[in-house]
């Protein structure tokens, strides 16, 4: 009953919306263009504090990943696939299953960050 009102909307969005990056590259312009206007930096500074900026998100992004990746493992048609890529491995001979491996995923992960980490701070940022 909602299909044939919705197919037209749908068809008119993929049209005419535009991608993600586009509005990221919209809104970066925009932004740095108000930093240079309403502050006292140069453009040198601005993009060094959106550098700045960017690096901070990255931890909080790695951290969303993680749980979206967690979060699509465990749902049916995605556990299926993966059901079914992980078969043809060794894994099935070694006796472990998808959730298995996404349950180590985010420790692995976050121990080799911790050793990243620990290296950098070891060996300097130079």
């Amino acid at each position: 009953m909602l299909r044939p009102v919705a197919r037209p909307l749908v068809s008119v969005v993929e049209r005419w919306m535009p991608n993600a990056l586009v509005f990221a590259i919209i809104l970066t312009s925009v932004l740095g263009l108000a930093a240079l206007g309403l502050t006292d930096s140069g453009p040198a500074g601005v993009i060094r504090g959106w550098g700045d900026g960017l690096a901070r998100l990255l931890d909080f992004i790695a951290q969303i990943a993680i749980v979206l990746g967690y979060t699509l493992a465990h749902k049916g048609p995605v556990e299926r696939l993966l059901t079914r890529i992980a078969s043809f491995s060794l894994l099935a001979i070694a006796g472990l299953t998808v959730r298995d491996i996404m349950g180590y995923t985010p420790i692995t992960l976050f121990v080799s960050g911790a050793v990243m980490l620990a290296t950098l701070l070891l060996v300097g940022f130079a």
